[in-house]
């Protein structure tokens, strides 16, 4: 139940119908189209990862994360959107929650882009939380 509260906070086109699948919006949202980013999904986490509050954050985040968790498509989304170096940041400045929650949508991240964190600079930061 917490995930679909992280969901309908963060990215409510991603709530699942009625019939257990996704609306056709949600698809629409989930492809891989160049305009995905502008139109889609990742404007409310990112918004709340840059000015929400604390809670928000976290929750961007969480949200994040387990969509990271899903496929390369959707993490390479995520990287593409500028999120990495909100992450980072939150790593620094986040709740301990929301620390964890960056941390995994980084981990998660790794899996295919670790260039892009590096360039974005986590690593004297995920030293630090060592």
């Amino acid at each position: 139940h917490w995930l679909h509260l992280a969901l309908r906070t963060c990215i409510p086109e991603l709530q699942p119908t009625s019939r257990g699948g996704h609306s056709k919006r949600t698809q629409l949202v989930l492809s891989n189209r160049p305009s995905t980013m502008s139109e889609g999904w990742s404007e409310r986490p990112l918004d709340l990862l840059q000015t929400g509050t604390p809670d928000g954050k976290m929750w961007a985040a969480s949200s994040l994360r387990n969509l990271a968790a899903t496929s390369a498509e959707h993490r390479a989304q995520i990287v593409d959107s500028g999120a990495v170096p909100l992450l980072i940041q939150l790593l620094s400045s986040g709740t301990d929650e929301a620390i964890e929650e960056a941390g995994g949508v980084l981990r998660a991240l790794a899996v295919n882009h670790q260039d892009a964190i590096v360039r974005a600079g986590a690593i004297p930061i995920l030293i630090e939380l060592l």
